[in-house]
């Protein structure tokens, strides 16, 4: 299906910024990495803090957190210089209860700011801004943010790990 249509599921990709796929025969974990695989693009590990299992080729787990973890907007590994330009989302077990994943266009919240809030965006502008990036202390299966700094840039050394988060960013 994906192969076939390949062409014109990017181009309606690149002007709606999502699609919903429903009914179309992806019933498993490895029918989903062989739809993802279809498209051809590169594959990209992940580098964050949270607990992914990798299920099969090309797919992972979302989250291992308990289910009464509210997991907030964010961005896929926006932290790093180089981040994945597209995603893939698959539902092979719905939640028994919430389990929601918004998917919201950034561009869209920027406008709104820059409406709402445009003192503010052209000082974040002029000034910048910084970004930390909060951990567990100890390796934590029952929250979102699950990984220590220690795990995720594998060292114990503070000095290393800042040398090291600031390669993945490209600050050096």
């Amino acid at each position: 299906m994906v192969r076939g249509k390949r062409e014109w599921l990017c181009e309606l990709l690149q002007c709606h910024s999502a699609i919903l796929f429903r009914g179309f025969g992806v019933s498993s974990p490895q029918d989903f990495g062989r739809v993802v695989g279809a498209f051809d693009w590169e594959e990209m590990g992940y580098i964050g803090a949270t607990t992914r299992l990798k299920v099969t080729d090309r797919v992972h787990t979302a989250n291992e957190a308990p289910l009464d973890q509210l997991i907030n907007f964010h961005h896929e590994m926006a932290l790093l210089k180089q981040f994945p330009s597209k995603i893939f989302f698959f539902c092979s077990q719905p939640s028994p209860e919430g389990g929601e994943t918004s998917i919201v266009p950034s561009h869209l919240i920027v406008e709104k700011m820059e409406e709402r809030m445009p003192e503010f965006v052209a000082k974040l502008s002029e000034i910048g801004f910084i970004h930390v990036l909060k951990t567990a202390k100890e390796n934590d299966s029952n929250t979102v943010i699950s990984k220590t700094w220690k795990w995720l840039l594998k060292t114990e050394d503070e000095a290393e790990a800042e040398k090291r988060y600031a390669k993945l960013r490209k600050l050096e």
